[in-house]
């Protein structure tokens, strides 16, 4: 699975459902392991893109980035260009999921999906046949 997989809103949107869902227990376990799994990763990526925002924001005097009224760094033109390949560079990174925490559509008989949900799930490598 790879990092740009956290800015699919379809693929947050099933996993979401799925996540909800009162499925039986093996396949409820199995879900809460891909769960701690990809929130451990959202900390280990969010902490990279923090660090790549620090690297090219603007600072103040004492060495922070400077934010605007909205909360929002502002790269300075002249670095966005290496902004945008330090961040293209995470988001092609790539992390393993255990196996046993893939999801397989024949143990969600009582759930339906969408074919946009099944394609963000094949996508970001999480469905087994």
């Amino acid at each position: 699975m790879k990092y740009e997989s956290f800015n699919d809103q379809t693929l947050a949107n099933v996993l979401t459902k799925l996540f909800q869902a009162e499925l039986k227990l093996p396949v409820a376990r199995k879900l809460l392991q891909l769960q701690k799994q990809l929130a451990e990763e959202g900390k280990i990526f969010e902490e990279l893109r923090t660090k790549i925002v620090t690297k090219y924001a603007p600072k103040d005097n004492e060495g922070h980035p400077i934010v605007d009224d909205q909360g929002q760094v502002k790269i300075p033109p002249d670095a966005m260009a290496a902004f945008n390949k330090d961040f293209t560079e995470l988001l092609a990174q790539e992390f393993q999921i255990a196996t046993n925490a893939f999801v397989c559509l024949d143990d969600l008989p009582e759930l339906r999906f969408s074919v946009a949900e099944i394609a963000a799930l094949e996508k970001a490598q999480l469905l087994i046949d």
